[in-house]
């Protein structure tokens, strides 16, 4: 199948990461963690963003680039799904976007798992794919990864604040 021109800029992407809660726990707490983002790209005093340790484009130091982001999130079509459309919260034509679709699934009794499938796209054309694939290969699947297990990791820290009865 060949891609048109807008299709050639845009890239899959899938990331799977485990919450050691259950499902009927995780499914409010993330209801509740998304909607926090989507709230916070109105205040400009708390904002989310996505990182990338520069280690991970294979740079000989250590350092972390922070991109504050709108999270714009919508309802999917199942009760555990959400929609996530992801871009810079300034100039936005610099930096890749992201629609995708977040799942939380069920494994086992005590634990589900966060899935996030979606699309990303960069900017700048032909410029913009070779940079992707050559000098920044990685970054955009790292930070959503790293988006991801944010999510993941305040799940588990609401865990720990609800009282066991």
């Amino acid at each position: 199948m060949v891609k048109d021109a807008g299709e050639r800029d845009r890239y899959d992407l899938s990331s799977i990461v485990a919450v050691a809660v259950p499902v009927n726990f995780a499914l409010p707490a993330v209801e509740c963690i998304l909607s926090g983002f989507a709230q916070t790209h109105h205040d400009a005093h708390e904002s989310v963003s996505l990182a990338l340790n520069l280690r991970q484009l294979h740079l000989p130091f250590e350092a972390e680039i922070r991109v504050p982001v709108e999270a714009r999130v919508s309802p999917g079509s199942a009760h555990n799904e959400w929609r996530l459309d992801i871009r810079a919260a300034h100039n936005a034509a610099l930096y890749p976007t992201f629609e995708g679709l977040l799942t939380l699934l069920p494994v086992g009794r005590c634990s589900a798992q966060l899935q996030l499938q979606g699309r990303y796209t960069v900017p700048f054309g032909a410029l913009g794919k070779a940079l992707d694939v050559t000098l920044m290969r990685g970054a955009a699947p790292s930070s959503l990864q790293r988006f991801v297990r944010e999510v993941a990791c305040r799940v588990a820290a609401l865990a720990r604040w609800v009282p066991t009865e």
